[in-house]
């Protein structure tokens, strides 16, 4: 809506977006009617934030333009994908016509506090999102929606899906009532509880139940205590107590020489998924990278913690890469010679 003094027979209305083009409307007037217009929905871009101004015209002449004001549309309602269980946490995929810059997620419980998740969103990415287990209650049911938000603009909820965490296995009980082997909530089985085992008492003795590590009473025997292993240290190198072996030194020689190219070339959402599914990142180590502000930023995350997540890290890595990013893989596979140093750690190495 506007207002002219003065004689004038037409109104120019232009809408200009953040990015992309701008929407114009040619208004006729006459007798300094009509004084507002609507510029169709076909034309703009929902969540998109615009700058509004108004030009009069009159045989040819325009005026100066009014001043100016801006305008953000609602954005769409997200479309969830899926909603599922990984590991504890839940996973949650969603799709966004238009334009928006964050993505709210909220898993509410039958009972309990809502968790809320805000995602910062760049060029329509990421999609998806984990909830992490520590913010989550095993054996709970929750309700999970999403809405988007352009420049403080919330859009209208998805709709909803509910996703049943496995519950929790419970701990055997000596006394009163036993706890049932399994839980069970609203239809998801947890793991089975932990086993204990008695000796009946010999010889007037009472029964007893037994521990770790492995005793024996009058002749009945416990079960053995927890196993370890232990690699002995081949080829001059120290023994090792631990499964987990860090990144061979030319894998890391490779992400080192290439880090800007990588970081240059890809975000964290094009290899993120393969890692977690592969176990080389857990969901805490994804929300760790998530939540940083930019892409470069979650991508500089990763880098710094793929050196320290074992040998198959780098191949899986790669294997990530293979078919959306081959020309990174190519670089990353031949910028570094294939001879390794005598202190390269790697699995084989270890006998």
């Amino acid at each position: 809506m506007w207002s002219v003094e003065g004689h004038h027979d037409k109104v120019i209305v232009t809408a200009q977006p953040q990015e992309g083009d701008k929407a114009r409307k040619e208004v006729k007037v006459s007798d300094n009617q009509p004084q507002s217009c609507i510029i169709a929905a076909s034309r703009l871009e929902k969540g998109q934030t615009y700058t509004v101004s108004v030009i009069a015209e009159s045989n040819g002449v325009t005026s100066p333009a009014s001043g100016e004001r801006t305008v953000t549309l609602v954005p769409s309602a997200p479309t969830l994908t899926s909603v599922h269980e990984e590991s504890g946490s839940i996973k949650v995929m969603w799709s966004v016509e238009g334009h928006h810059d964050k993505v709210i997620v909220t898993a509410k419980p039958q009972d309990g506090d809502t968790v809320r998740e805000e995602v910062r969103v760049y060029d329509n990415q990421p999609q998806s999102c984990i909830i992490a287990a520590s913010s989550m209650q095993k054996g709970q049911t929750y309700t999970v929606s999403v809405i988007a938000e352009s420049n403080g603009v919330t859009s209208p909820a998805s709709g909803e899906r509910t996703v049943t965490l496995g519950g929790n296995g419970m701990n055997g009980s000596t006394s009163g009532v036993p706890s049932a082997p399994k839980s069970e909530s609203n239809g998801v089985t947890s793991p089975a509880s932990g086993e204990r085992t008695v000796t009946l008492g010999g010889n007037g003795m009472n029964g007893s139940t037994s521990g770790a590590p492995k005793s024996e009473s009058n002749g009945v025997t416990s079960p053995a205590s927890g196993e370890r292993t232990v690699t002995l240290g081949g080829n001059g190198m120290n023994g090792s107590t631990s499964g987990e072996f860090g990144m061979v030194n030319l894998d890391k020689e490779r992400l080192r020489v290439n880090r800007t190219f990588i970081l240059s070339e890809v975000e964290f959402q094009d290899v993120r998924d393969l890692l977690f599914e592969k176990k080389i990142l857990s969901e805490d180590d994804v929300q760790r990278c998530q939540c940083q502000t930019t892409p470069k930023d979650r991508m500089v995350c990763l880098l710094d913690m793929l050196p320290k997540r074992g040998p198959k890290a780098f191949e899986v890595f790669c294997l990530s890469l293979k078919d959306s990013h081959p020309w990174v893989v190519e670089q990353l596979m031949s910028s570094v010679s294939k001879k390794v140093d005598m202190n390269t750690s790697s699995p084989q190495s270890q006998i």
